[in-house]
């Protein structure tokens, strides 16, 4: 237990660190805004549907606002949910030292699920809960199902998981020959009940999708092509997984499925486990390559479900035989070790001074005297949604023609759009309105800028033309430029 708590202690202090450096960024302060909307609770669920996720997250975060109303909930919510699912790792897996580390630091568990202010470490906490209930609780009706129930209602992502443990439960039953044990089948059709509620209210949650531009392409990979390729897919849909800079090194392609399938294969002699692994390796490809794209925060769930089989099936061991499968054991704390060094990098970036969103700069920027009242416009208008918790600055969203907070990714809102319109549109707010006018790009302008398009993912296109760059700069003052960052940085313009 003392090794434990210092372990814990540990991973405390490197996720205290990661979580005073972190920026905010859009996709964090989004969910954030979305939580504010409505007058209740249920206004509030109601105005979100179709923004692509559940409502447990917003939730979550609306009661916390009831409490203390106050931005600052949105980091300490994540922080505490991130905390709480080390500590339960850290003080209840039956993992032996080496292996605990390793899953503890990994860069899900030090920053990615407790510094970024998301709903993906509530999926984690759950399937940890899961692992410490289930030898104590897979036979008491109602407590597996209403966490599943829950795993559900975090993300898209997570349903495939929650099914991949009622196939798991299933099969387990099935081996045991629990037929006549009532109980232990009632507790399974309950789970099975409140998982498809839970299916059912998030699916009510995110479809009809209203961000329709920011799901892939209907054709862009088909089923068929998915069956014909599946082991070649497993690499480019979980590549994050692997470390940035070893990318070029090794072959993705290769090593990513061999790690993931004897990782998976370690399970045996559970069938079971092996079965709902396969599974929920094969629900979230399909979910990254026909509807959303996969990046790390999701890529990663699925190790925090091997880690949540694995404790499982170790709970079933007998002490003589645990840790018997050296190759799939091995594997898996490979494809752990390299989460650990992608922690490394990550620590790494925060130690240099490189955040993830300058949002925070703009803030402080927007605080000095003659610009507190100033509205802000710009390019891409996503990289705006980040600014709302450092300051209080009215957002005008360029594309869509409006004041918000939040976009929207239609292609309604896809148009080209070029500099000469964001420089009429921010002389019409300032006629309209006579207040300054700030102006934040992505796009580096200066005299030597090359005509062109800039793609700008799911919100269309920006056209550069050197005239208009010309006449742009003639027209305002560049009253900052920010250094880089890995998600949002940029120039920042005072209309004259």
């Amino acid at each position: 237990m003392l090794l434990r708590t210092l372990l814990w202690c540990v991973w405390l202090a490197f996720a205290l660190f990661a979580v005073a450096h972190h920026a905010m960024w859009r996709d964090e302060i989004r969910a954030l805004s979305f939580a504010e909307r409505g007058h209740s609770f249920a206004d509030m669920i109601v105005q979100i549907r179709g923004f692509g996720h559940p409502a447990l997250w917003h939730i979550l975060l609306r009661s916390a606002l009831s409490i203390y109303p106050n931005p600052v909930v949105l980091p300490a919510v994540a922080f505490l949910i991130g905390a709480a699912g080390a500590a339960l790792l850290a003080f209840k897996a039956p993992f032996r030292p080496l292996l605990l580390a390793l899953a503890l630091f990994s860069a899900f568990s030090t920053y990615e699920y407790v510094a970024v202010a998301r709903n993906y470490g509530i999926s984690v906490l759950i399937l940890y809960a899961i692992a410490w209930a289930w030898p104590r609780y897979r036979d008491r009706p109602g407590v597996l199902g209403s966490l599943l129930f829950l795993l559900c209602n975090t993300n898209v992502h997570s349903v495939v998981l929650a099914n991949g443990l009622l196939l798991f439960w299933l099969v387990e039953l099935v081996q045991q020959r629990a037929e006549r044990d009532r109980r232990a089948w009632a507790s399974l059709l309950v789970a099975v009940a409140l998982v498809v509620v839970g299916v059912a209210v998030c699916v009510w949650q995110v479809y009809p999708p209203v961000d329709s531009a920011a799901m892939l392409p209907s054709g862009q990979s088909g089923i068929g092509r998915f069956l014909m390729s599946l082991v070649e897919n497993i690499g480019p849909c979980f590549h994050q997984l692997m470390p940035e800079d070893l990318r070029s090194a090794i072959p993705v392609v290769v090593l990513l499925p061999i790690l993931l399938i004897l990782s998976i294969m370690g399970l045996q002699p559970f069938h079971g486990a092996v079965l709902a692994s396969a599974a929920a390796l094969v629900g979230m490809e399909l979910v990254f390559q026909l509807i959303y794209p996969g990046f790390y925060r999701h890529q990663a769930l699925f190790i925090a479900f091997l880690i949540t089989m694995i404790w499982i099936v170790e709970n079933k061991r007998p002490p003589e035989v645990r840790y018997s499968n050296a190759i799939g054991r091995a594997a898996f704390m490979a494809l752990l070790a390299l989460q650990v060094y992608s922690s490394v990098l990550v620590f790494i970036r925060i130690a240099s001074g490189i955040p993830e969103s300058r949002s925070r700069d703009l803030g402080a920027l927007l605080a000095r005297k003659d610009l507190r009242s100033a509205i802000v416009l710009g390019d891409p208008d996503t990289m705006l949604e980040a600014l709302p918790y450092y300051s209080r600055n009215p957002i005008y969203l360029a594309r869509e023609h409006r004041f918000g907070n939040t976009v929207i990714f239609s292609h309604a809102a896809r148009s080209i759009i070029s500099i000469k319109y964001i420089l009429s549109t921010a002389l019409k707010l300032r006629a309209v309105t006579h207040r300054p006018i700030v102006i934040v790009l992505e796009e580096r302008l200066d005299a030597t800028t090359v005509a062109g398009e800039r793609m700008r993912g799911y919100y269309g296109t920006l056209r550069i033309d050197p005239i208009e760059v010309r006449e742009f700069l003639a027209s305002t003052v560049r009253i900052a430029r920010f250094g880089p960052a890995t998600e949002e940085s940029y120039d920042v313009y005072l209309l004259k």
